[in-house]
């Protein structure tokens, strides 16, 4: 029987093989939307969107940045590898 027709048990994981727990992110709401979006034209609620790019089902491809303050922000979020 496939994990998505089981009937849902408290402390046990419902998709994966572990539990999930509560992660606050803190997001502007131009990229609230924007999740919002990607997660409806995909079919999924906004954490499973999350979630599948945490567990890199999907690949996450750099655009060019066009907006002036994503601009800012590729400039800010520079990591050093030091």
């Amino acid at each position: 029987m496939s994990k998505k027709g089981r009937k849902r048990i408290k402390g046990e994981p419902a998709l994966y093989e572990e539990m999930k727990g509560r992660v606050n992110v803190s997001l502007t709401p131009k990229a609230v939307s924007g999740l919002d979006e990607l997660a409806t034209q995909m079919g999924l609620k906004r954490s499973e969107l999350i979630e599948m790019i945490g567990r890199k089902a999907f690949t996450v491809i750099p655009i060019q940045l066009s907006d002036p303050d994503l601009g800012k922000l590729s400039q800010h979020s520079r990591v050093s590898s030091a």
